[in-house]
């Protein structure tokens, strides 16, 4: 397995991508490279098993908890090798994936030597954004989104059918193992990154990542994406709702910062403020609109 992992999470919508593309600017990585589906299909597995486990199901398949976790730890290695293998054998890997967020507790137990910095962004933005996508999806029938054409299975139809508020909680919601962890071990090999003070100022926030996990970084703020592997317009239509607009490629930029007071009126803003409140003001963000009990919709 390579000789270093480092594990980029967060929210849909959140900032991963560009957090990504700006730790594999350095020659010590491998460049920003697709999402690691495999890899969150397997510590999905893993989670899936370990509570079958206790329950005493798999009996069959494992001698007992050790037993099943070093299979997946084996498995687990065994793919981040090969991914290692494909992009050059770089000194540190670095995967990304929102779907990775809820089992990074799991993850890290797995992978005793890695890291992870995990983006995260006003829910306010994050399920204004969410709820863009989900009309985009609805308005566009052309977006092929699985391979069998259903789009009520597509979560961009999910997406849609629901009310703003949720969208907040489903945002935050990806967060909670993570806050939910009691491992000091673990929190000594993560990192909180938020988004608004990686576009508002990057040159810091490179710093501090540099401190964290140890890479020499060349991330101009003008062009952060010069060691990008993906073609951004060249990725199959599905995903055609999730980058068009975004400027992926482009120089970073904090246009997206408040975004949601054109998007939302103040009534979903208050919404989303109720339902996300404790995550906010776990993360620094501020409430702006009055509670309902004050009978009022409109800003502070």
């Amino acid at each position: 397995m390579p000789p270093r992992l480092l594990l980029v999470c967060g929210a849909p919508r959140s900032g991963t991508t560009l957090l990504q593309a700006m730790l594999c600017s350095g020659s010590d990585t491998n460049p920003l490279i697709g999402e690691a589906i495999d890899l969150a299909h397997l510590i999905s597995a893993y989670a899936n098993s370990r509570n079958l486990q206790r329950l005493g199901e798999t009996t069959d398949y494992f001698d007992d908890l050790d037993d099943l976790r070093q299979f997946y730890r084996q498995t687990i290695a065994a793919l981040l090798n090969r991914v290692w293998q494909r992009h050059d054998r770089p000194t540190c890997l670095v995967l990304k994936s929102p779907a990775l967020t809820p089992h990074l507790p799991d993850l890290l137990d797995l992978m005793p030597h890695a890291q992870a910095v995990v983006s995260v962004r006003d829910p306010r933005d994050g399920a204004a954004s969410l709820w863009a996508i989900g009309q985009q999806f609805e308005t566009d029938q052309s977006l092929a989104v699985t391979s069998a054409g259903d789009r009520k299975t597509a979560i961009e139809y999910q997406l849609a059918q629901q009310p703003i508020e949720h969208l907040g909680r489903y945002f935050c919601g990806y967060y909670a193992t993570v806050l939910a962890c009691r491992d000091a071990h673990f929190w000594d090999r993560l990192r909180f990154v938020r988004y608004e003070a990686l576009v508002e100022r990057p040159e810091a926030a490179i710093a501090q990542l540099q401190a964290f996990t140890g890479l020499r970084l060349h991330c101009n703020p003008a062009q952060p994406w010069q060691r990008s592997a993906i073609d951004f317009q060249q990725l199959p239509d599905r995903y055609r709702g999730w980058w068009s607009g975004q400027g992926y490629g482009d120089r970073i930029s904090a246009a997206s910062i408040g975004r949601y007071r054109q998007q939302l009126c103040p009534q979903e803003v208050q919404a989303i403020e109720q339902a996300c409140g404790d995550w906010m003001q776990r993360f620094g963000y501020a409430i702006h609109t009055r509670r309902h009990d004050d009978r009022s919709s409109s800003w502070d």
